[in-house]
């Protein structure tokens, strides 16, 4: 992410790390981002139950900055989380956040 690599063991700590990092240059960004339609389930969001609506027996995560997000993503759902952090954070796919497709 703007040319820092990150590492998580789980790809719900790889976005949890990035909304983190978000968080520390542009909080605005994360607003967007919570605010920002999804197909299934919210990016991100202020509150817990909102993240999964309806089935709060899947897991999420709290990031430092106080955000919840899906502990339960696969890479596809990654990706299109990622895509929505560039679109509200007005960076570029693939040249300000990369992806590679596992996690460490």
């Amino acid at each position: 992410m703007l040319g820092e690599e990150m590492h998580a063991a789980t790809l719900g700590d790889m976005f949890l790390k990035v909304v983190d990092a978000l968080h520390q240059v542009a909080p605005n960004a994360v607003e967007r981002l919570a605010a920002s339609p999804s197909r299934k389930r919210a990016f991100v969001s202020r509150r817990r139950e909102i993240v999964h609506p309806g089935r709060p027996d899947l897991p999420v995560l709290r990031t430092t900055s106080g955000w919840w997000v899906s502990a339960n993503i696969g890479t596809a759902d990654l990706e299109r989380a990622l895509r929505a952090v560039c679109e509200a954070a007005k960076l570029e796919y693939g040249r300000d956040i990369q992806f590679h497709g596992q996690a460490d």
